[in-house]
């Protein structure tokens, strides 16, 4: 992902996601381009035709910033949290489920879903919790994730704030609309 802080006003930012647009494929740097202009965080989303990265261009959005200061010092913390979030995102992208404005999860969700998860993990709460992380396999935190999140969450009462201290809350208690 990249920022980009155009000194300009605000209104304008859709003029610069198109004049960014017209530039790649000017430049014929991408084998795919994308303006999305809908979702929450406006962007523009293309594929390096070289290296077939996609790349994702979003324009004055200081958490995003913020957001990647937070995931490095949590893969620093947590080893297994970045080989889990790669293999989840190809897990994701393989089924079509990677794209947020799409309906599907972004990494930022995935990630934080990951540190709940190793936080709240039942064997940190033995005797051996230190060893944690050496005692459990990366096969052994990714069926945890699916457990987890795949047959055990309560979606509809609970909500889950991973950091800075990993807790479950409750939705009402904090005005959410609870779904069946």
């Amino acid at each position: 992902d990249l920022e980009i802080y155009p000194n300009i006003d605000s209104n304008r930012n859709i003029d610069c996601k198109l004049q960014l647009a017209q530039a790649l494929k000017k430049a014929n740097i991408c084998s795919y381009l994308e303006i999305i202009s809908t979702a929450r965080v406006p962007l523009v989303k293309f594929t390096d035709i070289e290296s077939n990265l996609n790349v994702d261009v979003c324009f004055e959005r200081e958490s995003g910033i913020i957001a990647a200061d937070e995931i490095n010092s949590l893969q620093m913390q947590f080893p297994v949290l970045r080989p889990l979030t790669y293999f989840l995102k190809y897990f994701l992208w393989f089924r079509n489920l990677n794209e947020p404005f799409r309906g599907g999860m972004g990494s930022y969700l995935l990630q934080m879903l990951i540190v709940n998860l190793i936080q709240t993990h039942p064997i940190r709460s033995t005797r051996r919790w230190r060893d944690v992380d050496s005692e459990i396999s990366l096969g052994g935190w990714l069926m945890a994730f699916f457990e987890l999140y795949g047959n055990r969450f309560n979606y509809s009462e609970l909500g889950i704030c991973p950091y800075p201290k990993a807790h479950y809350f409750l939705k009402e208690d904090r005005g959410m609309k609870l779904y069946d």
